[in-house]
């Protein structure tokens, strides 16, 4: 009876830290779509970069990983599509990689007069 009950419990515990990897990389992928968009709002040329975020950053004991890229689509330059992954933690085996794809409004070029 006693194995049972801990190897449910340790079952239930990797399960609750994948779910808190899961989460981390959630809100990794949000923090990036936020990024690219402000970027984009002070930069129509952005294109991307990988944002690596340190243990220290993320207020934990692990690193992550943001990977923007950004695409002006041929028939609508005002728009450009962005897709964002995260991974958390970063470069250990057992890890969240999420991604998000969203296309952002850019402000109109500014007329010379």
């Amino acid at each position: 009876m006693s194995g049972v009950l801990l190897r449910i419990g340790l079952t239930q515990r990797v399960r609750v830290r994948a779910e808190e990897r899961r989460l981390q990389a959630e809100w990794l992928v949000e923090s990036g779509v936020e990024r690219a968009a402000a970027k984009l709002t002070a930069d129509r040329a952005y294109a991307g970069e990988t944002w690596e975020l340190s243990a220290n950053d993320l207020n934990g004991p692990f690193p992550g990983s943001v990977i923007i890229s950004v695409k002006t689509p041929e028939k609508d330059p005002g728009r450009r599509h962005v897709h964002v992954q995260a991974e958390f933690p970063r470069g250990v085996t057992l890890r969240a990689r999420l991604s998000k794809d969203v296309v952002v409004a850019v402000p109109p070029v500014p007329k010379s007069e």
